[in-house]
């Protein structure tokens, strides 16, 4: 960690393998009051976030939305950060959102963090989701695609960072995301692009089989999402993002 005075570092150091014992309050104090003295430090920042939200989840999003609303009192927290750092932000706070179930929030601050360059699995198909809820197909497909392909080869561009040693594996996207997003997306766009998108699903997910439900879908074209699924979804969405 750049720019940190080595016994500050020696107390972050501290503080993580506390949290990671599962001492979140001593490791949280730490880190807080680290935070304070680097302002600037996206990754003091991303740590904070992080401890607070096991603290308050709650109060941990109201604070990254109000940094990420430019509210004077913040510039210093936001001063030098890159679009890449700044994206990651607005990425955090719309998988936030989600969990609250706040799909407005959620689908405007990842529309804000892809705007900016945030290349992520974990971005493209929670997109591509929330635009099957919003009805807007064009950006269902495309994040769609760009999930695919990520799948596939992931981002070597992609900021990742994990404080504690239990998220580490938490922001993995699963095919059941693919499978749901699809029974979702195939009933909004034309029998044609439901083909060309069940195609590169096939050449990504091979001899799977949940692949027959979609192909029934597209020989059909079913018009209608089942209400029941909707369910099914968020709780595929909430669970790879707990």
């Amino acid at each position: 960690m750049s720019k940190v005075h080595p016994e500050e570092l020696k107390a972050y150091l501290q503080a993580k393998d506390w949290a990671d014992n599962g001492e979140i309050q001593a490791a949280f104090i730490v880190i807080e009051a680290l935070w304070k003295n680097y302002p600037k430090h996206q990754k003091m920042l991303l740590s904070f976030l992080e401890l607070f939200e096991e603290i308050n989840f709650l109060k941990a999003y109201t604070l990254l939305g109000d940094i990420l609303s430019g509210d004077e009192k913040w510039m210093e927290v936001l001063s030098y950060k890159s679009e890449a750092e700044l994206s990651f932000l607005y990425e955090k706070h719309g998988l936030m959102a989600l969990k609250l179930k706040d799909e407005n929030t959620a689908f405007e601050q990842l529309k804000k963090a892809s705007s900016l360059g945030r290349d992520s699995l974990l971005l493209w198909s929670t997109l591509s989701y929330l635009s099957t809820l919003f009805k807007d197909s064009v950006l269902a497909c495309n994040a769609f695609w760009r999930a695919l392909v990520l799948y596939k080869e992931p981002s070597l561009f992609e900021i990742q960072f994990c404080f504690l040693k239990k998220n580490n594996s938490q922001s993995s996207v699963g095919e059941d995301v693919f499978l749901n997003i699809s029974l979702a997306l195939f009933p909004q766009v034309s029998n044609k692009e439901a083909e060309k998108l069940l195609s590169n699903i096939k050449v990504t997910f091979p001899g799977r089989a949940w692949l027959a439900e979609l192909q029934e879908i597209v020989a059909q074209e079913v018009q209608n999402v089942p209400i029941a699924l909707k369910g099914e979804i968020y709780a595929s969405f909430d669970k790879k993002n707990r």
